[in-house]
């Protein structure tokens, strides 16, 4: 038996990680993941038990790092304006390195919501976005955002965030461009969405 080395089971969990949020191939075998890694397959079973073991780790640990980033934007102290361009900023550079994990996260979100440990996980990403709207609320009653509640304003900025996002392989293709012009688009949409939400 191989002796266990934690850089190797951080490779392959990382090289994982890549297959399936970066390039979107939520079925990778344990034989192309140990490919991509450069390892045998064996270590990939030795470390992990199987693909699917494999994938539920990497698919928890970027389930985690989404709750936390949100959770944390929600919680900063700054203007609101300024706040919500620094979650478009945030979200934006997420997706760059992994455009999939977020489309994954959303589209398998009933397959979470069961058990005490994910229960109390969800009731505290709901308490910060009910911390969230409320802020929107006040905004929204200060007469400086266009939604008719803080719900819509939610909805419509997290629309115009996602939707370019996961139609990106469609409208790359219609508009022609390569994933550096992609991403250019992407950072302009920025103050777009800025002057949609604002008045």
């Amino acid at each position: 038996m191989p002796i266990r080395d934690s850089q190797t089971e951080e490779l392959i969990k990382a090289t994982a990680k890549r297959l399936f949020f970066s390039e979107g191939k939520f079925r990778a075998t344990t034989q192309e993941i140990a490919d991509a890694a450069g390892v045998n397959r064996t270590l990939v079973n030795y470390y992990f038990r199987s693909r699917d073991h494999l994938f539920e780790l990497v698919l928890k640990d970027a389930r985690q790092q989404i709750e936390e980033r949100m959770g944390r934007l929600f919680e900063m102290d700054l203007p609101f304006r300024e706040k919500i361009g620094l979650m478009i900023d945030e979200l934006l550079e997420s997706v760059f390195d992994y455009p999939f994990m977020d489309i994954y996260t959303i589209t398998s979100i009933k397959d979470v919501s069961e058990g005490s440990e994910k229960q109390a996980h969800n009731k505290e990403m709901r308490e910060k976005i009910s911390h969230f709207l409320k802020e929107v609320e006040k905004e929204r009653k200060k007469g400086t955002i266009r939604a008719s509640s803080a719900i819509h304003f939610f909805l419509t900025l997290t629309s115009l965030m996602g939707h370019p996002i996961t139609f990106r392989g469609m409208y790359q293709l219609a508009f022609d461009q390569n994933d550096k012009q992609y991403k250019k688009l992407l950072k302009e949409r920025r103050e777009l969405i800025l002057e949609m939400l604002f008045k």
